[in-house]
């Protein structure tokens, strides 16, 4: 968490927002509770800020571990296909088709995460195992 400590600094800041309710803040390694009578609060979880009810002094360590909101995924964008996509093993994250497709996804044996299509002119054929979400909007 970044902050001044000085024994007067009680605010500190995660370096990306974070969820609410997922942040756990540490002292020196020391897990500081969270509960009636916190040693501090979620302040603002968009912005990262949570507030101490005491001010670290000079030599100590303030550390926090939390959800991001704002998690990256790998990606990949076509948009438009003329052709094929055959013989995938594997695909972790997310493949979004925006345009067109003209042609077909053929023999995928494991896709994880999302496929999204808006304009689908083809097949998807062969598919052993699928996970997430497949979405097509117009077919």
């Amino acid at each position: 968490m970044a902050g001044t400590i000085d024994s007067a600094n009680t605010v500190f800041t995660t370096p990306s927002p974070y969820t609410a309710g997922t942040l756990a803040v540490y002292l020196n390694g020391q897990l500081q509770m969270h509960h009636a009578g916190n040693p501090w609060t979620e302040t603002d979880p968009s912005t990262g800020t949570a507030t101490l009810s005491f001010a670290p002094q000079p030599g100590d360590t303030v550390a926090a571990f939390y959800l991001d909101t704002t998690p990256t995924l790998p990606e990949t964008e076509v948009c438009e296909l003329e052709g094929s996509i055959e013989d995938v093993d594997g695909i972790a994250g997310e493949l979004i088709v925006s345009d067109d497709l003209a042609g077909y996804v053929d023999d995928v044996e494991a896709l994880e995460g999302e496929l999204s299509d808006v304009f689908l002119t083809g097949t998807i054929e062969d598919v052993e195992s699928l996970e997430g979400e497949l979405a097509i909007c117009d077919s």
